[in-house]
């Protein structure tokens, strides 16, 4: 056996380290993420309850301390009085921050860390985060690295530091909400560890089990296995290899004599003890209740229905039994044997899964005899009794749900009432509302709604029960406070709450009519209110029609059929010098392309933000590698008909534009394909310049960016030209009317308009396109074109871009809208005048941002809004001539990526967005001479004869070859020019002129 690792002082990375201080820098060194958060190191203080097994019965028990407890005792003394009493990890007492030595609550020798910046201290909503420098990173790896036993030593110490966090499943009241709260923790540091080794070989089989527990409730399993499964069996097979995968996890636990059989049938050997059996069945029951049933794994299903029967003739088991069987089977639960067996603690997660299940009365009783387990007043017995009212109200016992709602206030100090018991407080009110006092439940949800950090969907529950309050309270003198909490209302619904929507038009409806006398008109504020309802109603769901009408008719207006075509009242002509009748085209005519997949334009929005555009970039880069897998994906699905169902033409295109699906991450699929207009400013501009003008990869992109930030002239020095001459020599000039190569659906007139004409009008060399989009003003002399300065007055607007989508396609035929930003925190210089700028452009953005959602457009931000501000628009760190230039940034950069991209709600996000690019596109390719032109960057020009028959002998030009003509109508030949432009003011005119394809 293994004789366990000891810590000693040593010296790393020139800085002598104590054993406690080295044990706390290797735990920092080999942590996938940069910082940790500090109460994982205090986390064995805490009085956490746990589970036990006495003689087969499930107890709760406390924590035993950890032996890192007493390693790295000392550290933080006074982190250990800040927790002491705390029962949630991340719900604690923020950390205060004070100018003497232990400001940041560290011990001494920490303390002297700090100091000398090798210890890096930050504070995260209150939490505080370790971290250490590069130097001493390095010097501990290198120790870890020529020593086996000790990286795998200190990677398990640091994964069971984050099991000690994690409530244990059932001995812990509301385990399964409470662990979302660990999502980002067990994302960036546990995931990682035991993806890359068997970091778990190691550890305790509780600690396993209760990992095992919590990877299954948060459901990052399904995500690590890299199956690769039909797109139309995600939903069934998500299921099955997150089951398959715990199985694997409890195969691995249960040691040799202990270990589960796989054969045909799932047989069982007889060698589990009750230890295992106390983990066992409430894993898999918890497992098998949030599964769907999938044919494959009807084996599985029965075998585990077999173990249970077998178990249960053993009286030892019957609580293990029992308890699994509720989970599983909540219709034929047993609460008398529950209450009977278990201690009252155990009662209160069952009694919330039968509630789920509308089990009112089993739950009712379950909640009952939780009560007894817990101290009046405290969270848990609050959190319980409001399930039990809210119970009381759903089985019409308003007179119960009252009198047990009053007493649990009364027991609660009014400092902690509102915010610690917002939902007690909420269901007491509705028992009120029952009971007719509405006076009472008027001033317990004011005194909530009193409170700032309610979120927004409890504030607008609570505002409509308030409305509902004040309705049926009605006196004229109520008028104006109705009306203010209607606004209040409309904004939360359909801004930020939309499943609210409903609720708030039938309580709209409700008070319009009782607060107006018949026959009289609604009084100003009150119409008002129900005209901007109206013109929000136009982005929500059509299945809120018949809410909509009656308010349409009071309002004055003539009930229309939303779900018909768009509205014909829209100009069919751009705006500005191109709605000619020579430039007119049937792409304006909206009514006739919105089913086209060639008639809506998808739209990319980048905010670079100086350096911080690699971020942009990484996020691109993983945005176009689930694009790839998805084509492949989709490719696999699908596959190339070869007989009867191509032309030989469209089976030959199909065959140019698919050869890259066996390509191997983001190189073979170009963004260019996916976006019809990319818009961007500062760094922005050159990401947009590159993928599009100059249609790079993702990959060429990248190593292109660190190539342009290396060059320290060009972010430093003043002059007329930077240098990006090595970037942009591909392409001699850009016109001012220009059509982008990603989007050459219709020929231009290149006599006109296009630089071979030879014509000088307007036309910009590519440095001026980048630097106008690029350089500021306080480092570079203004730019001037003719009459036009190209230097103020440049915005980076996302309403610019969806303007562009509507000139070329017609309005509202916009596909897909995709930002890809570093707001609300941009970068700021050193001037007040700077400073108030920056927070002006702020509220452009959110302006947009909120005008897109009103307008209903599918809209994807990927924000990285919080880190961003850590690093400045010019930081570039080390300024070496060599391979190293920015190393250090770029890794700060990389390192926000990778915990922005491990948290599961951006990769749905981006998983979604990718699945719709890939549709269109794939949509489009169908017209497949369009495509090739459009993935070619070629001009599409379909002739057709003036009598408008299609012959075997059109063609269409591509790149000077003439095609086939593709079998569908052909379109009358037609130009749309689609540069995005900037409106400069030039003497009191106005002008546009396209600052880039991105600018």
């Amino acid at each position: 056996m293994e004789e366990p690792i000891r810590w000693c002082d040593i010296t790393v990375g020139g800085v002598s380290l104590s054993s406690s201080a080295y044990l706390l820098v290797s735990l920092l060194a080999v942590t996938p993420s940069t910082t940790i958060p500090a109460y994982l190191f205090v986390q064995p203080y805490i009085r956490r309850p746990r589970w036990t097994a006495e003689g087969g019965w499930l107890a709760s028990a406390q924590a035993e301390d950890l032996g890192l407890a007493v390693a790295l005792n000392g550290l933080f003394p006074a982190l250990v009085d800040v927790y002491q009493n705390s029962i949630h990890g991340l719900k604690i007492q923020p950390v205060p921050q004070h100018a003497e030595a232990q400001r940041y609550w560290l011990g001494e020798e920490l303390e002297a860390l700090r100091v000398r910046n090798r210890l890096l201290v930050s504070l995260h909503d209150g939490v505080l985060f370790l971290g250490i420098d590069e130097q001493l990173r390095q010097g501990s790896w290198e120790l870890l690295a020529a020593n086996d036993r000790l990286l795998r030593s200190t990677q398990e110490c640091l994964v069971r530091l984050v099991a000690e966090a994690l409530p244990h499943p059932y001995a812990d009241i509301f385990w399964e909400s409470e662990s979302f709260h660990y999502q980002d923790l067990i994302a960036s540091i546990l995931l990682p560890l035991l993806s890359v080794g068997p970091v778990t070989s190691g550890l305790p089989w509780v600690t396993t089990m209760v990992l095992t527990f919590h990877l299954t409730n948060l459901g990052f399993t399904i995500d690590y296995l890299g199956l690769t499964v039909p797109r139309d069996r995600v939903s069934s097979w998500r299921s099955a290899r997150q089951y398959l995968l715990i199985l694997s996890t409890l195969k691995d636990v249960l040691h040799s004599g202990r270990q589960l059989s796989e054969s045909d049938h799932w047989t069982l050997t007889r060698g589990c003890d009750v230890e295992d059996e106390m983990f066992l069945l409430p894993l898999l029951g918890f497992t098998i209740s949030r599964l769907r049933y999938v044919p494959e794994l009807h084996s599985s299903y029965e075998f585990c229905r077999n173990w249970w029967a077998r178990v249960m003739g053993d009286p030892k088991n019957l609580a293990i039994e029992t308890v699994a069987r509720a989970l599983v089977f909540p219709e034929h639960a047993d609460t008398t044997k529950l209450c009977y067996l278990l201690p009252p603690r155990l009662l209160a997660p069952i009694g919330i899964d039968l509630s789920r299940c509308k089990l009112l009365g089993q739950s009712y009783r379950l909640f009952q005899s939780a009560l007894n387990g817990f101290e009046k007043g405290s969270f848990a017995y609050g959190s319980i009794c409001a399930e039990l009212v809210k119970n009381c109200n759903l089985r019409e016992r308003p007179e119960e749900a009252y009198r047990l709602g009053i007493d649990c206030l009364k027991l609660i100090p009014s400092d902690s009432r509102r915010l610690d018991h917002v939902y007690l407080t909420v269901a007491t009110a509705d028992a009120c509302i029952a009971r007719k006092d509405y006076g009472h439940a008027r001033r317990l949800l004011q005194e909530l709604l009193a409170v700032s950090t309610l979120s927004p969907y409890v504030e607008g529950c609570c505002t409509l029960r308030l409305n509902k309050i004040l309705r049926r309270m009605y006196e004229p003198s109520l008028n104006s406070e109705l009306e203010r909490n209607l606004r209040r209302g409309m904004h939360l619904a359909f801004a930020d709450q939309p499943e609210l929507q409903a609720e708030f038009l039938s309580e709209l409806q409700a008070t319009v009519y009782q607060a107006r006398r018949p026959e009289e008109p609604l009084s100003p504020d009150l119409q008002k209110i129900v005209a901007d309802t109206l013109r929000a109603s136009e982005n929500s769901d059509s299945n809120l029609k018949e809410l909509f009408d009656p308010l349409r008719e009071l309002n004055g207006c003539e009930v229309v059929d939303t779900s018909g075509s768009p509205s014909a009242s829209h100009t069919a002509m751009p705006p500005g010098d191109i709605g000619s009748q020579a430039t007119s085209s049937p792409l304006n005519n909206e009514s006739d392309i919105s089913q086209d997949p060639w008639g809506k334009g998808n739209l990319l929005h980048l905010v670079g933000g100086g350096v911080r555009g690699y971020w942009t970039l990484l996020v691109l880069n993983e945005l176009m590698g689930i694009i790839g897998r998805e084509e492949r994906s989709q490719a696999e699905l699908r596959g190339v008909p070869k007989n009867g169902f191509m032309t030989e033409e469209k089976e030959e295109t199909e065959k140019l534009v698919d050869k890259s699906r066996h390509a191997k991450g983001s190189s073979a699929f170009l963004p260019c394909h996916y976006f019809d207009v990319m818009c961007g400013f500062d760094t922005a501009a050159w990401i947009a310049i590159m993928l599009c003008q100059l249609r790079m990869s993702m990959q060429e992109c990248l190593r292109t960016f660190k190539e342009i930030c290396s060059v320290t002239r060009v972010l430093a020095s003043r002059g007329e030209k930077p240098e990006l001459d090595f970037v942009l020599r591909s392409r001699d000039r850009f016109a001012v009317v220009d059509i982008p190569p990603t989007d050459r659906r219709i020929a231009p007139r290149p006599e006109n308009y296009t630089p071979e004409s030879g014509s000088s009008t307007l036309l910009l060399e590519p440095w001026q396109v980048a630097r106008a989009a690029v350089a500021r003003l306080p480092f570079f002399k203004e730019l001037s074109i003719g009459n036009i300065r190209l230097g103020k007055g440049l915005r980076n607007r996302i309403l610019d871009g969806v303007e562009e989508i509507e000139t070329i396609f017609g309005s509202k035929n916009v596909a897909s809208i995709v930002n890809i930003s570093l707001h609300p925190h941009l970068p700021t210089l050193s001037t007040r005048i700077q400073d108030t700028f920056n927070r002006m452009l702020n509220l452009e953005y959110q302006a947009d941002v909120e005008e897109i959602r009103r307008r209903g457009f599918p809209f994807w931000r990927f924000s990285n809004d919080r880190d961003s501000e850590f690093i400045a628009w010019d930081e570039w760190k080390p300024r070496k001539p060599h391979s190293l230039s920015g190393d250090q940034t770029l890794a700060l950069i990389d390192n926000d990526f990778r915990r922005w991209v491990a948290k599961r709600e951006n990769v749905e996000s981006l998983q979604e967005c990718a699945m719709q690019l890939v549709e269109k596109r794939r949509a489009r390719a169908e017209n497949s001479s369009r495509w090739r032109a459009f993935s070619m960057g070629t001009d599409w020009r379909p002739h057709a004869k003036e009598t408008g028959s299609h012959s075997q002998h059109d063609t269409t030009e591509i790149g000077g070859t003439k095609l086939k003509a593709p079998d569908l109508a052909p379109e009358p030949t037609a130009w749309i020019p689609a540069p995005s432009r900037s409106k400069l003011t030039n003497k009191g005119k106005e002008k546009e002129i396209p600052v880039s394809r991105g600018g």
